[in-house]
Parts: structure tokens; C-alpha cells; sequence
């Protein structure tokens, strides 16, 4: 199969619900019914069940290595960086190097166009893998995000890469709002902001183990070249309330295999082909669609 037009699943438990639902999102193939993903994800199981006693404990208390000091600039550029500033504000955050062979997926599958574009090349020195994992910048910037329907109550976006996503919500009054020509005199402008996120490589570091928030396909590629540890930012949540509250949803759904099993799904289980099943999908786009509506009324003063 060209790795190019598939998808690699990672079969793991806990997760047959969220890879069927992925799956109704493709167009319909006679090459992969919803029953063939089932079987392979029960095909799995036993290897699963021999990795929980052999290899009980892997995730647990990996250490944490410190940023090498030529990197120690670039990470003080990246913590300086408003949209930084304004993401990762909920819980304390740290940088270090993260161990890959211990890190566990928060992820089921990765896009095998993705991956292949970032394997080319020897594994990169200590300041170019800084560059990759915690980028100033933002994402693509070739991704091409473009207005593709606009309606009275609605407007629909299209991106070519899938981080595009809603970012952040502001209301502008008074100085703050624009110079715009509209119908009338405004007071208030509400904006919307839609594009690529900070894209930085990011942990959650609970319960002595860490998970992938962010950058599973980055750290799959550098795993592959034979890379040990990357610089990442890391989210330090000690309690359950904290990691819900950063944490992804399949993480948080499935919190069970994740901290109280003794063996959870890692990142490195991509590289079984015993764990995983490779799918072929077709290219492609985000699609963002923002509807909008308003209410006026009058009320007792």
C-alpha cells in the first residue's frame, strides 16, 4: 500500500468506538468494511495482554532529561511568544528532553503522507530539533485557508492542513475595535479567529507518566531515526481535575488504560505491525464551517 494515500490505526483498547467513528468519516470502500477494523482490533488484543505482563511499568517514572544549553535560547524565544503565553495557561508547564521509547499516545492514527515528509534527512543536530518540536512560527504556512461559502448565517472555510482549527474568541470596544466601513455606526465588534495552532511538541506529565498532547506524527518520525529523546513542553498535572482540563478527549475517556493500567498504548506501539492496521484513505482537508446567531429583545430596566 502507498504509505503515501494511508493511514496507519493503532489497535489499542479502549478505542474500538473512536476508530469505527473515524472510519464513517472516510468514503465508503469495498477494501475495509467496519467489521475488518473490528477483527483486527480483537486480532490485537492478546498481544496486548502478553505486553501488560511483560513489559508492566514501561511508562512508568521516565526521567526527564535537561535542555542541552545551545537550545536554551530558542526555548526562551518560544516562552516569550504571546500565542504561547495564551495557550498553555491553565497548568504549570516546564521544558526538557522527553524519553520517546515512554511516552505514551494520546493518538490512533497517523497520516502516512505526514510521516513520510518528515523522515527525509539524517536526524537532525540539537538546534534544528529544536526548530521542529517547538517552533516560533506557525504551522504551514503554505496551508492556503480560504472562504469557500459565505452565507447570511454562515461561512464555510477550507485548509490544506488538518491543524487548522478555531483558535480564540475576542469582543473589541471602544479604541479596540477596527476602522471598518459596515452598515451603520458600530460599538462593538465580536471577531472569531480561525488558523493554525502553536504546533509546539507537547506532554502531559500525571501520575509519572507522560502522554502526547501534541506532535505525534513528529515524534513517530523521530523515533523511527533513531532519535532517544526531543525537547517538548510539558504540562504538569497532579491532579485528575488538571489533566481533564487539558487533556484530549480520547485521553480523557480513556483514563483507565492510560494511568491505572500497567502497561498503556505507547508511541513506539506504532512500529508493531502486530498493533496496528494500515488503512487507505484518500487526500484529505480540513473543512470549518462557523454559523452564527443573534437575539434582540427588550427588557425591564
Amino acid at each position: 500500500m502507498d504509505a503515501r494515500h494511508s493511514t496507519l490505526c493503532l489497535l489499542a483498547p479502549g478505542q474500538l468506538s473512536r476508530l469505527l467513528r473515524w472510519m464513517e468519516q472516510l468514503p465508503a470502500s469495498p477494501h475495509l468494511r467496519p467489521m475488518d477494523l473490528a477483527d483486527a482490533w480483537r486480532a490485537a488484543g492478546p498481544r496486548w495482554e502478553r505486553l501488560s505482563r511483560e513489559e508492566a511499568g514501561r511508562a512508568d517514572e521516565p526521567v526527564v532529561r535537561p535542555l542541552p544549553p545551545e537550545v536554551q535560547a530558542h526555548v526562551e524565544a518560544v516562552i516569550a511568544t504571546p500565542a504561547v503565553q495564551r495557550t498553555f495557561d491553565a497548568v504549570p508547564v516546564a521544558f526538557g528532553m522527553v524519553p520517546l521509547a515512554q511516552l505514551m499516545a494520546s493518538q490512533y492514527s497517523l497520516t502516512g503522507a505526514t510521516v513520510d515528509a518528515l523522515s527525509a534527512g539524517a536526524p537532525p543536530d540539537p538546534a534544528a530539533l529544536a526548530a521542529l518540536c517547538l517552533p516560533l512560527q506557525g504551522g504551514d504556512a503554505d496551508a492556503g485557508l480560504r472562504l469557500v461559502h459565505r452565507g447570511p448565517r454562515e461561512m464555510v472555510f477550507v485548509s490544506d492542513t488538518h491543524d487548522t482549527r478555531m483558535l480564540d474568541t475576542r469582543c473589541f470596544m471602544g479604541a479596540e475595535r477596527p476602522e471598518l466601513p459596515v452598515r451603520g455606526h458600530p460599538e462593538a465588534m465580536v471577531g472569531l479567529f480561525l488558523g493554525q495552532s502553536t504546533n509546539l511538541v507537547n506532554v502531559l506529565l500525571h501520575r509519572r507518566r507522560l502522554l502526547v498532547n501534541n506532535g505525534h506524527h513528529r515524534l513517530h518520525a523521530l523515533l523511527a531515526a533513531g532519535v532517544s529523546h526531543v525537547p517538548a513542553l510539558i504540562q504538569v498535572c497532579g491532579s485528575r481535575e488538571e489533566f481533564d482540563e487539558v487533556a484530549p478527549r480520547a485521553a480523557r475517556d480513556a483514563y483507565h488504560p492510560y494511568f491505572e493500567s500497567p502497561r498503556p498504548p505507547l508511541l513506539a506501539d506504532f512500529a508493531d505491525p502486530a498493533l496496528t492496521l494500515a488503512v487507505r484513505t484518500p487526500p484529505m482537508r480540513r473543512e470549518l464551517k462557523v454559523t452564527f446567531e443573534w437575539e434582540s429583545k427588550m427588557v425591564a430596566i
